[in-house]
């Protein structure tokens, strides 16, 4: 079950980043894909050029931002400072060494107990799915 953190992290970032593109960028061709390769963290995955990904020792960040005037995470604070550009996606890939449902309860904390039975993680459609990819397989979680 450890194994299959990093791979779920993986796909639901990877996941993400596509659906967020196929619905505001045209359909990228061979030249517009980058692939990033991490040995360290054991992770390896091509995107779309238009996101960019930058490391740390712990994780891998793919970002995008946009020319836009803003006060930070929420513009409701009251932040005096005014930022010239505004993330509009970022996903953090990550692994944990810890079971599957104490990884979610941790990242997660709102789920619901009820999706936690008998040490086994509950389908909850449109909120939990289950997700595969290939050989791999683990759970979508829609936030």
């Amino acid at each position: 079950m450890k194994k299959l953190v990093g791979p779920i992290i993986i796909i639901l970032g990877v996941v993400l980043a596509f659906w967020y593109l196929k619905d505001n960028t045209e359909v990228a061709t061979n030249a517009e894909i980058k692939t990033y390769r991490n040995s360290n963290l054991g992770i390896s995955f091509s995107y779309p050029k238009i996101l960019t990904a930058s490391s740390t020792a712990e994780s891998v960040v793919i970002h995008h931002d946009i020319p836009y005037q803003n006060h930070g995470d929420c513009d409701m604070i009251g932040d005096e400072k005014t930022y010239d550009r505004l993330t509009d996606f970022k996903v953090t890939i990550f692994t944990k060494k810890q079971n599957l449902i104490d990884t979610m309860k941790l990242l997660s904390p709102y789920i619901p107990q009820e999706n936690f039975v008998n040490g086994e993680v509950v389908e909850a459609p449109g909120f939990i799915d289950v997700y595969k990819i290939g050989k791999l397989s683990g759970f979508a979680i829609y936030e």
